[in-house]
């Protein structure tokens, strides 16, 4: 989910359908819609990342992922818990902590915090900063080696997951290298041009579809993914990036062309306004108290969680640049 020179506008339209699909999957609209998401949205953001992977050397792997990742992180973080101890000295609600990722366990049988599992979506930035690093740390390795190296750090993530968890995503990023392996692999053999005829790619959105309706779908962040929704996440992905490639999307309106690319070049900000709405607002009491049917409030979601934070970015960079004229 990086921003890159040289923009695919495909990958840009991938992105913005996997990001209102991220929107969906949180608003919990039915359990086979959120079946298919939860198959194929976090890896293909994973993919289309490896997809644009290069190779460096440590220190500017580290510096690059770290300037295009964590800033997001850290300030939806902060504005996260601000807002969480806002709330608790304000209106004396239970104060929450995710204990999980700071190594603190003992603080579970404490009275004073409301203890949650997870800080929203913005795990997933976390998580790929690691996966960058590690799978840069894997091309030092001989070309022979780097294969059963990722394999390797993949069951590794798997396995102590279920018996330790680490602070900060550290399992999560290594667990998903192997999604970001792939998505370099799809890039360095030209996958997607390969399976361009139709038999090709419609056989990949097939076994997609088919596995996941008979299978559980993956989990990056607990670690969690057999061989078989491994093989529907990448089967898939690759058969939507070629779809993505096929469909007209020049035939459309320019303003709406625009807005599509636009919201594909900006799902990080899109994430955070949403992982922040999403852990500080209790959205079903909100919509509730709206007494909408439910097509309007998931319609509203969208909307508000969605669209809201690309029409208020668009608009302050038009103002910033608007300035830079004046």
């Amino acid at each position: 989910m990086e921003k890159s020179n040289k923009r695919i506008e495909y990958f840009d339209v991938l992105k913005f359908i996997l990001m209102i699909s991220v929107v969906i999957g949180h608003g919990g609209w039915s359990y086979g819609l959120n079946k298919l998401i939860y198959s194929i949205h976090m890896p293909a953001f994973v993919i289309i990342s490896g997809y644009f992977f290069k190779p460096t050397s440590i220190k500017e792997c580290l510096t690059r992922s770290a300037k295009t990742l964590l800033p997001y992180y850290a300030v939806t973080y902060i504005l996260q818990y601000a807002i969480h101890f806002t709330k608790h000295y304000v209106f004396g609600l239970p104060l929450k902590i995710n204990t999980s990722w700071w190594g603190m366990p003992f603080l579970n049988n404490s009275s004073f915090f409301d203890i949650v599992n997870d800080d929203g979506p913005i795990w997933f930035l976390l998580a790929l900063f690691w996966s960058k690093n590690i799978l840069n740390l894997v091309f030092k390795l001989k070309p022979a080696f780097r294969p059963p190296a990722v394999i390797a750090i993949f069951f590794i993530a798997s396995f102590t997951h279920k018996c330790l968890m680490l602070p900060f995503c550290i399992q999560a990023g290594a667990f998903e290298t192997v999604f970001l392996y792939i998505g370099y692999l799809f890039n360095k053999y030209r996958v997607p041009e390969k399976i361009e005829h139709t038999i090709f790619y419609l056989a990949a959105l097939y076994i997609w579809l088919s596995i996941v309706l008979l299978f559980d779908s993956p989990d990056l962040h607990t670690c969690r993914c057999s061989m078989l929704s491994m093989l529907a996440a990448i089967s898939g992905t690759a058969g939507i990036i070629v779809l993505m490639k096929k469909m007209p999307l020049m035939k459309l309106p320019a303003k709406l062309h625009k807005m599509i690319l636009f919201g594909g070049q900006n799902t990080m900000t899109v994430l955070c306004w949403h992982s922040v709405i999403l852990c500080t607002v209790n959205r079903s009491d909100q919509y509730d108290m709206l007494k909408l049917d439910t097509t309007a409030i998931h319609l509203l979601q969208i909307g508000f969680e969605f669209c809201l934070p690309l029409i208020l970015l668009y608009f302050l960079r038009h103002l910033k640049s608007h300035k830079k004229c004046a």
